[in-house]
């Protein structure tokens, strides 16, 4: 048995833990020198996954999760991790990757291994899952995120990446559970800890309440009608408060009874009346928060109304490169957390690590609108970072204003071209116009620049706290044009995430299961562009000039079609003979 000695160890003891040489010594009869075309194997994605992940994890980085004590040493990590990026990369199952990790030759290529042979079992991928689980509870340290920003600073430097430009954006990922209403969920919180206590307590709550016992909760609230829901509120909550009464602590240590007084206390509000008695009611729906328990199987799991839909799960967050000249950009910084939290504060948090790690040049960053917000108009200028906005809601005015910085003055263009310094008043800045030119002017009705009764001149007045948000809007119109629509291109990286869920909606339940399924799931996204990358094959901007025209050919004949389809249902409704033509009729002629 192999031993590595603990230096980082207090105690001087031996670590079961050992990192993989295996790999880095051939043998001579080496079943992959045997094989026919070896140098499609070098150039295919299990190549690109060998060198990438395989032989640049740094294994020393998980020694924690193996302490000094007696036993077997680990398996190597480095395959560990290898597996767990393809198994994102094909959307495979745990047992469909077993199938494949023996007897692929891609699979064991990548991991540095012969056919038949390998020292990873389904079991040992979910032990290493729920060690990083459990150090991360117990230290608050994501070892695999840590890993992640690793490889993807080497794979910058590798590839030489211009950093000057990324772009970021969100994603909802719904969480796999059931969305209870508020009596189900108080029902089924009795039902999980019926489940947990001593017999003689299952008793003794079952007599209690049978009917929540004997009965699924939802199937129990199909049963009643609006009014029969209202007055069963009280009863459960009766219940349960004789439940936590009569047990007191006895299961305080049960995570089913920690999330039983914490549904009780989300769903109702104890009063005391004159006598001193308990009273128990309902919370309005105003008094609930997006953080309450809507699921129990995953209580992490927050609710948030967006675009007219309800969410229950929790949001992703993607920056990556944005070089509009490079035939490469990559995902540097991956983020998931609960879908209350506002993308301005995740890309706020992600600022301070990415640029002084991974994004040392950055200087332009494109959003869109649901990023924009003082918290990070301050963080931004903290690092001389401009902003690009798009995609911003509300009511466009006709004659905006664009500000500028340059050398430290203020300048203001209106919609007639004029270009003003703003001089520094009490509240802020003010920029004085051309009287001749505003009275000319056709936008004078809505412009916001105002006329003063006294001078007669048109002034327009900028506080202190509207100037970040002006750079922002304005920064936009500096840009030439070809850069003004990068953010859109960050839309098809999140269709690369949302198409490995079903409707949006994940396998998992839990923030750090999501949270490390979005980390590896970013990781083979990057593996899979620079294999792509390596063989030539360029991003759509890099095609030749026949492929555009083409394209834009074929969107001139939808358009054409849509209009010969409105051409004949007009004239079918005026000569009011037959009605209006079916769609065969109408493209029969094509």
């Amino acid at each position: 048995m192999l031993y590595y000695y603990n230096t980082h160890n207090d105690t001087q003891g031996f670590s079961m833990f050992k990192n993989s040489f295996r790999h880095k010594q051939r043998e001579i009869f080496d079943w992959e020198l045997s094989l026919p075309n070896q140098d499609k194997l070098h150039q295919s994605i299990w190549h690109t996954l060998r060198t990438e992940v395989f032989e640049k994890v740094n294994e020393s980085s998980f020694r924690v999760l193996y302490p000094s004590h007696t036993g077997r040493p680990n398996s190597p990590i480095n395959e560990i991790v290898t597996l767990l990026v393809i198994k994102e990369l094909y959307d495979w199952s745990f047992r469909e990757l077993e199938d494949q990790m023996y007897w692929n030759i891609g699979v064991l290529y990548a991991c540095g291994l012969t056919i038949g042979e390998s020292a990873v079992t389904i079991r040992t991928l979910t032990n290493f899952i729920q060690s990083l689980r459990e150090y991360q509870d117990k230290a608050g340290t994501d070892l695999f995120d840590l890993e992640y920003k690793r490889l993807i600073m080497n794979q910058i430097e590798s590839f030489k990446l211009n950093t000057r430009i990324a772009r970021v954006d969100s994603t909802q990922i719904a969480t796999n559970v059931v969305a209870y209403n508020r009596l189900q969920l108080v029902i089924e919180s009795i039902k999980r800890l019926h489940r947990v206590i001593d017999e003689s307590d299952q008793q003794y709550i079952y007599e209690l309440c049978p009917d929540y016992i004997k009965y699924e909760a939802d199937n129990y609230v199909g049963e009643l009608k609006s009014e029969g829901v209202k007055a069963e509120f009280p009863v459960a909550g009766k219940c349960i408060l004789t439940i936590i009464d009569h047990y007191q602590d006895k299961y305080a240590d049960k995570p089913e009874w920690k999330m039983f007084l914490r549904i009780f206390r989300e769903q109702f509000d104890l009063k005391k009346d004159d006598d001193d008695e308990p009273r128990i009611s309902i919370k309005s729906s105003n008094d609930k928060s997006s953080s309450d328990v809507r699921a129990i199987d995953d209580p992490e799991a927050t609710l948030r109304h967006k675009s007219g839909v309800n969410h229950l799960g929790y949001v992703g967050n993607i920056i990556e490169t944005s070089d509009p000249e490079a035939d490469l950009n990559l995902i540097c910084d991956v983020d998931l957390r609960p879908n209350n939290e506002s993308d301005g504060q995740m890309l706020h948090d992600a600022i301070d690590d990415l640029v002084s790690e991974r994004l040392t040049a950055l200087e332009e960053i494109h959003y869109d609108g649901g990023y924009g917000g003082p918290i990070l108009d301050d963080k931004l200028a903290q690092y001389s970072i401009n902003s690009v906005q798009t995609g911003i809601k509300g009511v466009k005015c006709d004659a905006s204003m664009h500000l500028e910085y340059h050398d430290d003055t203020y300048y203001l263009t209106c919609t007639g071209k004029q270009r003003i310094a703003c001089v520094r008043c009490r509240k802020g800045y003010k920029a004085v116009f051309e009287r001749s030119i505003c009275e000319s002017c056709n936008s004078v009705a809505s412009c916001p620049v105002k006329r003063l009764k006294k001078s007669g001149e048109f002034v327009y007045y900028l506080r202190d706290k509207e100037i970040p948000k002006r750079l922002r809007l304005s920064y936009i119109n500096t840009i030439p044009e070809n850069r003004r629509s990068l953010r859109s291109g960050i839309e098809a990286t999140m269709r690369q995430f949302k198409c490995k869920t079903k409707a949006g909606k994940s396998r998992l339940r839990g923030l750090f299961r999501h949270k490390l399924w979005f980390t590896l799931l970013a990781l083979a996204i990057n593996i899979k562009r620079i294999y792509n990358y390596s063989i030539g094959v360029l991003p759509a901007r890099k095609r030749g000039l026949f492929s555009r025209f083409l394209c834009a050919f074929m969107g001139l004949m939808s358009q054409y079609r849509r209009f010969q389809m409105v051409v004949w249902d007009y004239i079918s409704t005026l000569r009011q003979q037959q009605p209006l033509l079916t769609k065969y009729d109408r493209y029969g002629a094509f």
